[in-house]
């Protein structure tokens, strides 16, 4: 994002994406504050004011002293904590995530710069029969 569309945020902020979603109604993606965060009409899912809770508390458990190689996220949103734990451990990380929603995965796709190299992210698909199943998204 360029620095004067983020200088911008601070006053007012500024809409990056936006897209309906069957499972969660319409999504925006906003940059507030110079943070993204994403947003439902009833939920606020990654970035801003929730990532500044999970650094604060990263640096509470010493994350960045431990040595982990491997991490699981459930719920996945557009990657607030998987952008957090890469720029925070000192070794690489693959991130196994599981996210229900396609259409959250598609912005994260788009969004996410967290740096990983490796990634690996999947996400839940509802079959017809009512069962889900993984799939593999693009940046696998």
């Amino acid at each position: 994002m360029n620095f004067f569309l983020r200088l911008w945020s601070y006053i007012n902020g500024v809409r990056i994406d936006s897209q309906n979603s069957a499972l969660n109604g319409r999504l925006e993606v906003w940059c507030k504050y110079g943070h993204l965060v994403l947003e439902s009409e009833n939920a606020t899912y990654s970035y801003g004011a929730l990532g500044d809770i999970f650094e604060v508390g990263f640096q509470k458990i010493s994350l960045s002293s431990r040595d982990i190689r491997t991490g699981l996220l459930l719920g996945f949103g557009v990657g607030s904590v998987a952008s957090i734990l890469t720029t925070s451990l000192p070794a690489p990380i693959r991130i196994d995530a599981v996210e229900h929603d396609p259409v959250i995965v598609s912005l994260g796709e788009n969004i996410l710069t967290s740096g990983n190299s490796n990634p690996s992210f999947v996400f839940l698909l509802k079959m017809p029969s009512g069962l889900y199943t993984t799939a593999p998204t693009a940046m696998t």
